[in-house]
């Protein structure tokens, strides 16, 4: 029997290749499917908070980066409604 790999919040990696490969040895190793549900880049994280960014590593990739069960979970719910602004003059 296989043993069982563990995950847990604060676990620290040294490149996204290292965590692809924790994460897919958690899914073989549980029989579950994560999917990417929300992420962040480090190029966008550096324009939002330079200063918590500055010395990150660029092999890293993501700023932070929410998985979820693709059976479980919240559903995905889109904000906005498909219709773009009809107004056509902007009042002052």
């Amino acid at each position: 029997m296989a043993t069982k790999t563990k995950i847990l919040v604060g676990d620290l990696f040294n490149s996204y290749e290292e965590l692809e490969a924790k994460i897919t040895s958690y899914q073989k190793n549980n029989f579950v499917q994560l999917a990417r549900r929300d992420s962040r880049t480090l190029d966008l994280a550096r324009k939002r908070v330079p200063k918590r960014v500055k010395r990150a590593n660029s092999a890293l990739v993501y700023y932070s980066i929410h998985y979820a069960c693709v059976f479980g979970g919240k559903k995905y719910k889109n904000e906005g409604t498909g219709q773009r602004s009809q107004q056509r003059f902007v009042l002052f």
